[in-house]
């Protein structure tokens, strides 16, 4: 996804990323997918071969998004495309409506049952026996298992 500044808190480049970077060892955290993953930042990947750029993943959806460093990881490309590949299929699927509106084509259905078969759709963010959240998380506890999916080893 490309980074927007405007989304972020004001203490991201300040304090948050530096602390996601020393807590990680200049390693991938692993993911859902890939929890033992933890190749080495600018090595080449094992697998792919491709050279290694960790960045930050946000394991939850907060709106703006949260610096909580419970909610961040860091991961290497295979981790994070496939973290965000439902919500990069979601941006796409919006995209690709989108165009086909202003081609003229109306919808069939409503936004809200785009959203019931959204949520029924099983996803990696969904596994609540991950989720590292205690009381007090800024996610709302309906979402909060949705929200962090993965704890932070």
């Amino acid at each position: 996804m490309p980074w927007n500044r405007a989304d972020y808190p004001a203490n991201w480049c300040d304090e948050i990323r530096p602390a996601i970077f020393a807590r990680a060892q200049g390693h991938c955290e692993g993911s859902p997918a890939y929890p033992g993953c933890r190749v080495k930042n600018y090595s080449l990947h094992p697998v792919t071969g491709s050279k290694v750029i960790l960045t930050t993943a946000h394991l939850c959806r907060c709106k703006p998004k949260c610096g909580a460093l419970s909610h961040l990881r860091l991961l290497c490309q295979r981790c994070h495309r496939t973290l965000d590949a439902e919500l990069h299929a979601e941006h796409a699927a919006e995209t690709k409506r989108r165009q086909r509106e202003a081609q003229g084509q109306r919808r069939l259905f409503g936004l809200a049952n785009d959203n019931l078969w959204r949520e029924s759709r099983p996803s990696l963010r969904e596994d609540a026996s991950l989720c590292p959240c205690v009381s007090g998380c800024p996610v709302a506890p309906r979402e909060r298992n949705l929200a962090c999916p993965v704890s932070i080893k």
